[in-house]
């Protein structure tokens, strides 16, 4: 009987976002065959519903910090009741949220 084959996680190259430069990485986690790496294709495992819920909260945000802060507040006070919402937002968003709603 053969060993198990040990997981192995790198990180690879997938490319620049064409709109701000950026370059991008993905995580793969697969087995070796000999010298041969072998995992599903980068983005395989991407959630892209989670995706999609951070950049409209962060599009969200981006409108609050637009308008009067006493329409911003009333808008995100009932964002921030949404538990998908709020953990969706980066720590920068997140902080600009809490200093907000406390003031």
């Amino acid at each position: 009987m053969l060993p198990a084959p040990e997981l192995e996680t790198i990180t690879v190259d997938i490319g620049e976002n064409r709109f701000t430069g950026e370059q991008r990485h993905a995580r793969r986690t697969g087995i070796r065959i000999g010298r041969q790496f072998v995992a599903p294709n980068a983005g395989f495992n991407a959630n892209q519903g989670k995706t999609m819920l951070s950049r409209m909260a962060q599009v969200a945000v981006d409108k609050a910090q637009a308008v009067h802060p006493d329409i911003a507040r009333v808008a995100l006070k009932e964002m921030m009741k949404n538990e998908r919402f709020k953990s969706s937002l980066s720590a920068g968003a997140l902080a600009w949220v809490t200093e907000l709603l406390r003031g």
